[in-house]
């Protein structure tokens, strides 16, 4: 985890490669390993080979933003793979530990690439994460038993891969904060019992909704567009514009 962090070249890669098993993919193989045995020039680092499509990953430390050749280098080795094995099912992604001296939460983490990076990738079918994403996700799903069911999937998309899970659905976001309770504008329905998570800077928290209050009213369910009130008694200050997630069973 450390490494994730910290590292660039080699320790990088193998820290990526052991927490994409720990996520539970089973079939990650080191491509300079590969390539190093058959006497060939290093391509990627690594390669998801388990299921359709083959994730071509290119991983990067680096000690300020992503540059253009950093973020799309994954898809250059993705065209080229493509071309060899006369195969359209293979997919690239960028993994970079962007600004790697500073601490984590002192990194831009909102916008680390760039908003044409961004479109491109778009474009390309290409996935964008830095190793804090990674490390993130890592973290979440030790603590909070994520399955690989709902990360996984998570690898396969493009664009700029949030650290939201597949069984995560935003629910609003913090409005006004208290000590003990917070309100948020619903975009979906909530009712009793239902699991919420809150998302921190690090580390969701989630907490199971006993108390449901619409204008100073106890109500049973809430519907798209209240304003809703929510008791909270987890470990954390929450403060406006966090966002909430319903957490599907």
């Amino acid at each position: 985890m450390h490494d994730l962090i910290t590292s660039t070249d080699s320790a990088l890669v193998s820290a990526v490669r052991n927490s994409l098993e720990v996520l539970g993919f089973s079939d990650v193989v080191d491509v300079d390993v590969e390539r190093d045995r058959e006497g060939k020039s290093r391509r990627e680092d690594l390669q998801i080979r388990e299921s359709s499509p083959t994730i071509i990953i290119d991983i990067k430390g680096i000690s300020g933003y992503p540059s253009d050749d950093d973020a799309l280098q994954a898809d250059k080795h993705a065209a080229i793979r493509m071309r060899e094995q006369a195969r359209t099912d293979i997919v690239g992604l960028s993994i970079i530990n962007h600004q790697r001296h500073l601490p984590p939460l002192e990194r831009e983490n909102v916008m680390p690439f760039r908003q044409e990076l961004l479109d491109a990738a778009e474009e390309r079918t290409l996935g964008l994460m830095t190793a804090w994403d990674l490390y993130r996700i890592v973290r979440n799903s030790n603590k909070l038993g994520w399955t690989p069911a709902v990360v996984k999937p998570l690898f396969y998309k493009k664009g700029r891969i949030e650290v939201v899970p597949n069984h995560y659905r935003l629910l609003g976001v913090v409005q006004k904060a208290w000590s003990a309770a917070f309100g948020i504008v619903t975009q979906g329905e909530l009712k009793l019992g239902d699991r919420v998570a809150v998302e921190f800077s690090i580390e969701f928290e989630e907490f199971q909704v006993d108390s449901i209050k619409i204008d100073n009213q106890s109500v049973e369910q809430a519907v798209i567009g209240d304003r809703v009130g929510l008791v909270w008694a987890g470990r954390g200050k929450i403060r406006e514009g966090m966002r909430v997630f319903r957490v599907e069973r």
